[in-house]
């Protein structure tokens, strides 16, 4: 394993080293010579530039330091008189010091998150060889504000001598020398809630930092200190980058800043930098934004601006600025193509005037790496020591040799280094180097270990010491939630927080659901290092934010994100027996079990249904309400599902709410567990009750009893919660706020069921119907899956026994007192059905139109059941009895058969009064239930992430995109909140005969039985099948190609590739001696065998099958699945595999299956 120890380097500082942003690049005065440090801010490349004593300009080539978006340096000097540079970046979360002497580059991690400003505040009479660095560092990322910390030595002291935390915002920070006192403080601009202001920082003799407020300046004011008056008084001067005015500061005595007196000039303003010693005159250069004009003042006592010259770039070319070389003149930093300092312009004084003396072009910046460490340090002799650990490492230049050996000192002698010339001439211009020996360092090698053995790092110094960290999916905008998924390297933690000032660093523990636009940054820590702060941002059409909701709750992703409960976990996230709505709008904590209302207020939170029954007789005179009649029995209505389980149970009663349904006789049900939106429930009333208008009340003693037993059979019905119409600002907490309110007033006044439904005799017709239609498509399966869903078949007569017809012994109606022997539906039918392509809900649309719509057969089943209620107790008289009379369900079974109605209910109906309606019956059986079939097809999806897009699915089968419904026409997710890899594929049945947007295939889903998902390994962190090492040996990054993505050149994935060992960059030209083969399993679902076994058989190249490993998971829906103790995976054929459960424990209808594959370590 990698060992890496970071060596802080001794850096003390002298002089007054502010820096100048001039906008693409940072000045940075020199402090031991007359030159300056230029910085490319957005790469971190430094060009060292210094003029000699005779005047000559030199330039180094640029210093790559990998530092990006670099904000604030300053220069100091080492004890052996050797300058350094320091390099703040709070997007590369870290200090880089360099010198300008040897060009070593060594990194700082302070504690602090985002450092952005550092500042010299040694004081300026000490020694530097007696009196360690002082600085002061401001950080942009740190937990509760930005933070400034005092660090004295921070080899000694990493963790600061003392810091100020909850700071606004800083838009700059600059030492500043008072001019009476000497004493160096920080000055800067800080943010709060009614504008910015200007403060001065120092610190105690006890080392506590001292913070002293200041006036009001305009946001994001640069300073420019240590500026010198012309009575030598030194001041500060404020400006903002883009307005034609500045403003002078003067410090007293006591080191309190005196209110800004602003200053106009003529042109926006780009940077200001300060200038003058004994040999020039003193005051500010003025740079114009555009670069067009640069104007020399000096500051007279009286705080005036007096011009001394002017400078124009000629020849139509713009400049990025003019600079002070200390004790030497000025210089115009000409601006090239790609806006970086491309030549310069030296300027001298004369003694009356600037005189322009020579030009020089500058080399362009490094485009490519040069960070490649060519020294290692160990902790014992390598290739020797099995102990041995790679402690540090360094670049010297492009080569080192001296072998390796053992250390005995602080120094190591008789190591050179060389240069690489070029291409032709090779290493060259050698030379002898004494390195400093690091802590803990007991051996060394060079690149060139022996005559015949070399060493060379596989990437760069920055790339090998900080954790890599990857987050997914990119910014952008998007139509629905997503989750942010981060990996890093094995040792190191991921953290992450908001993006907004005063927000604290969380660690990271898995997937993050966003639903709300969110600015996130995240940055992965190592025990010695740390990787960049990563920053996403993640937009949402603020008026679709409201209808997040991936657990189906009622209550948006972004409410429940702010009570800190998962969106996914439900409707009860702390299961304490309140919904979170309720726990939300009462006042408790939905993520605390011990915080609860007392009393549930029964918000309806849309997954479940509510409906008004009312049963009616033949004249569609309405069951009687319990408190009309004590003498009379209750109503009872059954609410029961396909199964006839039993739902729900509740009498009829009057009802005053809702207002919709106020002054009815209604029962009201409401299931006591879940139904899926595809299915029935069904609704029956006694076999016999009491109906009586409300306008009869009166008439106590009229006959009543004319109700009798009907059974309807409806679609699931879907009621959705009320909607909760508020307009959202985009504020986080203001939105939640009002949502709640929103709620509380909206749900308080929802009130429903608001229809009713009624149970009429022809609605038992429609339910013989449709089990007759059910039971001849089950009869109309393969002889085996009938035997094994156990549909009733018929039985030939043997001896005295009769021939018993299979439809005979089954029933829609498993409640029902006459139908206790028969067969009702179980899951194993339901499923077949569903297999076979009949929709239940198209069933029952193509039987019930016809029914309704026909008033011959409306008719016809009035008088069959008023002949009924005419002919039986308690409705009819004695004397017109007929005893056992068989009620009209039977009746109309029996009908279906025979063609003969019931001989008991002959007298009622003429022969061909019942012939016409058979016929009609057996026209709707076997013309409109046919229809009822739909397409239905089995597909392998895989997920896929598109650009600004989270997850899409593809058909492997013919690689087309493809979108997904329910069967409410929703668009359906596998995601729902928990996660989804990319590369997962799911073995999904449904409808294929609906229509997607754009002409795309589209599948409303009934089941899910498998999936097949990536999943992680100690080699492959980001779950994508390839290995995190090879990726990044050959692209840099675990981010650059995907397991399936295929070779541009040879054609092969980039998966098949890693495991045949092939180069797999674009410019290789070898092509694999194999063919192309599929990596992925491919399978048509789970199987079961004969003996009633689950098997899941799927095809998979066998040659790369010990290359992975195999993991089965279940559960009964597509929530979280656990593994499965009992499966095993066998080979049964070429590139063939089954996975056998060797106990059949699996008994849920809905069982899910996921076989998760990870790539195999060696």
């Amino acid at each position: 394993m990698k060992i890496l120890i970071l060596i802080f380097v001794l850096v003390n500082f002298a002089g007054a080293s502010s820096f100048v942003d001039l906008g693409n690049e940072i000045y940075v005065p020199s402090v031991t010579d007359s030159g300056f440090s230029l910085i490319d801010k957005k790469t971190g490349d430094v060009r060292f530039i210094t003029i000699d004593r005779n005047n000559e300009i030199n330039v180094k080539e640029s210093v790559q330091t990998n530092l990006l978006g670099v904000t604030g340096a300053t220069a100091g000097v080492l004890e052996n008189n050797k300058e350094y540079l320091v390099l703040a970046s709070p997007q590369s979360n870290r200090l880089g010091i360099i010198t300008k002497d040897d060009d070593i580059l060594r990194t700082i991690f302070p504690l602090e998150q985002g450092p952005q400003f550092p500042i010299n505040i040694k004081p300026v009479t000490v020694s530097n060889a007696s009196y360690p660095e002082e600085i002061l560092l401001a950080s942009k990322y740190d937990n509760n504000g930005e933070t400034i910390t005092f660090y004295r030595d921070l080899q000694k002291n990493i963790k600061g001598l003392d810091k100020l935390s909850g700071l606004g915002s800083i838009a700059c920070l600059q030492p500043f020398i008072q001019s009476q006192t000497k004493k160096r403080l920080g000055v800067g601009v800080e943010a709060y809630d009614e504008g910015s202001r200007l403060f001065l920082i120092g610190y105690s003799e006890s080392n506590k930092l001292i913070y002293n407020q200041s006036h009001n300046v305009s946001n994001n004011t640069q300073l420019a200190t240590n500026v010198t008056r012309e009575d030598g008084e030194t001041i500060i001067i404020g400006y903002l980058v883009g307005e034609k005015k500045l403003s002078i500061i003067v410090a007293d005595e006591f080191s309190k800043l005196d209110k800004p007196i602003d200053i106009k000039i003529d042109f926006n303003i780009g940077s200001i930098v300060p200038i003058g010693d004994d040999e020039e005159p003193s005051g500010i250069l003025v740079n114009s934004e555009d670069g067009s004009i640069a104007t020399h003042y000096q500051i007279t006592k009286d705080n005036k601006l007096s011009p001394v010259t002017s400078f124009i770039p000629k020849g139509g070319t713009f400049m990025n600025g003019m600079v002070s070389v200390p004790k030497k003149g000025i210089l115009m930093l000409t601006k090239g193509a790609d806006s970086s300092t491309s030549g310069m312009q030296f300027f001298r004084w004369d003694g009356n005037k600037w005189e322009s003396t020579k030009k020089l072009d500058l080399p362009k910046l490094s485009n490519q790496s040069t960070d490649y460490p060519t020294l290692f340090w160990f902790s014992s002799e390598p290739l020797v020591s099995a102990d041995a650990s790679l402690l540090d490492f360094q670049k010297v230049s492009d080569w080192t040799t001296g072998g390796s050996g053992t250390i005995d000192g602080p120094t190591v002698s008789n190591l050179y280094r060389e240069t690489f010339l070029s291409s032709v001439e090779g290493l060259g211009l050698p030379e002898v180097f004494t390195p400093q020996v690091p802590s803990g360092a007991a051996s060394y090698m060079t690149n060139q270990y022996t005559n015949t053995i070399s060493l060379s790092a596989l990437d760069s110094i920055t790339a090998l010491s900080i954790p890599k960290i990857n987050v997914s999916p990119k910014s952008g905008n998007f139509d629905r939630p997503l989750l942010i998924n981060a990996s890093t390297d094995d040792s190191a933690i991921i953290y992450y927080r908001e993006n907004e000032i005063q927000s604290p660093w969380k660690v990271y523990k898995g997937p993050i659901l966003v639903s709300y636009s969110r600015n996130l940054q995240f940055y992965s820590q190592s025990a010695f290092s740390r990787s960049p702060i990563i920053s996403r941002e993640f937009n949402f059409d603020i008026n679709e934010v409201k209808s997040f909701d991936s657990d189906g709750d009622s209550v948006p992703d972004f409410v429940e994100q702010s009570f800190g409960i998962k969106p996914s976990a439900g409707v009860d996230s702390d299961s304490d027996g309140f919904t979170d709505l309720d726990e939300i709008l009462q006042g408790t904590s939905p993520d605390n079990a011990e915080s609860k209302p007392d009393i549930s207020s029964k918000p309806f939170v849309g997954q479940s249904f509510r409906i008004a029954v009312s049963p009616r007789d033949y004249n569609s005179i309405p069951a009687i309400p319990g408190e009309v009649f004590t003498n009379k029995p209750p109503v009872f209505v059954n609410l029961r599902g396909m199964r006839s389980e039993l739902l729900d149970r509740n009498t009829v009663e009057k009802v005053y709410n809702p207002p919709a349904i106020s002054d009815s006789r209604v029962a009201i049900l409401e299931p006591n567990k879940a139904v899926s939106i595809n299915e029935w429930v069904i609704l029956n009333s006694p076999d016999f009750f009491d109906c009586l208008n409300p306008d009869d009340f009166d008439f106590i003693n009229k006959n009543t009893g004319t109700g009798r037993e009907i059974y309807r059979v409806i679609q699931r019905p879907v009621h959705n919660p009320p909607t909760i119409d508020i307009n959202l600002t985009g504020s986080f907490s203001d939105d939640v706020t009002a949502w709640i309110k929103k709620a509380k007033t909206t749900l308080s006044q929802h009130q429903y069921p608001n229809s009713i439904e009624t149970l009429d005799p022809a609605h038992s017709l429609i339910s013989v119907l449709l089990e007759t239609a059910i039971y001849n498509f089950l009869t109309e399966l393969d002889d085996q899956i009938q035997n094994d869903i156990g549909v009733p078949l018929d039985l030939p007569a043997d001896g005295d026994n009769p021939l018993q017809l299979g439809r005979d012994r089954f029933t829609l109606f498993g409640n029902r007192s006459n139908d206790v022997t028969r067969q009702p539906l179980n899951d194993k039918m339901i499923n077949a059905l569903e297999g076979a392509g009949i929709s239940f809900q198209q069933l029952l649309k193509n039987v019930e139109n016809v029914v309704l719509e026909d008033q011959k057969i409306i008719s016809f089943m009035n008088d069959l059941y008023e002949f009924h209620a005419s002919h039986t107790s308690p409705s009819a008289p004695a004397a017109n009895q007929i005893p056992f009379l068989s009620f009209p369900i039977d009746v109309i079974r029996s009908l279906i058969q025979t063609d003969v109605i019931d001989p008991d209910y002959q007298s009622g109906f003429s022969s061909e009064l019942v012939q016409e309606f058979r016929n009609r019956l057996i026209r709707i059986l076997d013309e409109d239930v046919n229809s009822a079939k739909r397409p239905i097809e089995t597909w392998t999806i895989e997920v896929t992430f598109a650009e600004n897009e989270y997850l899409h699915y593809r058909n492997v089968d013919n690689d087309d995109s493809v979108v997904l419904f329910d069967g409410n026409n929703k668009e359906f997710s596998f995601d729902r909140g928990i996660g989804i890899v990319e590369g997962t594929r799911y073995v999904i049945t449904g409808y294929t005969d609906v229509e997607g947007p754009n002409g795309l295939d589209a599948m409303e889903i009934l089941r899910a039985d498998l999936s097949f998902t990536p999943t992680s390994s100690d080699i492959d962190k980001d779950s994508d099948l390839l290995d995190d090492g090879w990726e990044r040996f050959f692209f840099g990054s675990t981010t650059n190609v995907s397991a399936y993505d295929v070779h541009p050149i040879n054609g092969y994935s980039y998966l098949q590739l890693y495991l045949l060992g092939n180069d797999p960059r674009d410019s290789a030209g070898e092509k694999p001696s194999q063919d192309s083969l599929i990596i992925a399993p491919q399978s048509t679902g789970v199987q079961k065998e004969e003996a009633g076994n689950l098997v899941i058989d799927f095809n998979f190249p066998e040659i790369y099958f010990d290359s992975f490993t195999f993991t089965v998971l279940e559960s009964s829906d597509l929530s979280e699945p656990v593994p499965v103790n009992d499966a095993n995976i066998k080979r049964i054929g070429t590139n063939l595999f089954r996975i056998n459960f060797i106990s059949n424990q699996f008994q849920e209808r809905s069982k899910f299956f996921q076989v998760s594959i990870g790539l195999r370590d060696n």
